[in-house]
């Protein structure tokens, strides 16, 4: 990585922030419902995994997790992995990722989870960027980050127990 990059969340602040995700999760499903949450990629799975456990302790009724792993430079539908596949059918599904930038990552994954009719269809980020292509949202975020569209920020989980969250 780059000498001018700037530190926006150390790991103390992402295991807070993820920790007040989890309150808000928990807040919006106080009915005890079931939730899928799956995380994309390795990033996202790490998110999900630490959601996950909070989540675990917090959380009256059952937390599924599940990994998504697809091919990005194909972005095809039959290229998209759930691993272990979940039912989707009539449940409460959460994706969760590193940072929402364009969107085009998130509408791709979430289509065949809308396919197969959800209740419910929210997604978690640890950061998110003001500048989308498409038409997709944060429901619940770290933090928001007004910057310009030639900065970087990028989720550094090289090492889980140090991560942190860096714009450049």
């Amino acid at each position: 990585m780059s000498d001018n990059r700037t530190l926006i969340l150390d790991h103390r602040r992402i295991v807070l922030t993820l920790e007040r995700i989890a309150l808000e999760i928990c807040a919006r499903h106080h009915d005890g419902s079931d939730l899928v949450l799956g995380g994309i990629g390795d990033r996202g799975y790490l998110l999900a995994t630490l959601l996950h456990s909070h989540l675990q302790r917090l959380h009256t009724g059952s937390v599924n997790l599940f990994r998504i792993d697809f091919d990005r430079s194909g972005f095809r539908p039959d290229a998209i992995l759930y691993a272990p596949r979940p039912d989707f059918s009539g449940r409460h599904v959460i994706v969760a990722d590193d940072v929402l930038n364009s969107g085009k990552t998130l509408m791709h994954v979430i289509q065949p989870i809308v396919a197969a009719n959800p209740v419910s269809l929210e997604t978690a980020f640890l950061a998110e960027r003001s500048y989308r292509s498409f038409p997709v949202r944060a429901d619940y975020t770290g933090i928001s980050l007004a910057t310009t569209i030639q900065e970087h920020v990028s989720f550094d989980a090289s090492d889980p127990d140090n991560m942190a969250l860096w714009l450049s």
